[in-house]
């Protein structure tokens, strides 16, 4: 699948949004920052903005 910018990339009640959501389930922060045990939400933020800008 290919990701365009003019595209929303999350779905929530009022339809389609470009923000980040206010919350993210596990599921989700595993996916989208690979999210490891006993780390938190924010820690995982942290560390793949850390590994990303190498």
């Amino acid at each position: 699948m290919t990701h365009h910018d003019d595209e929303p990339t999350f779905l929530d009640d009022e339809g389609p949004s470009n923000d980040l959501p206010a919350f993210i389930s596990t599921t989700n922060a595993r996916e989208l920052y690979g999210l490891r045990e006993g780390e938190t939400v924010a820690e995982a933020i942290a560390r793949h903005e850390k590994e990303s800008s190498r």
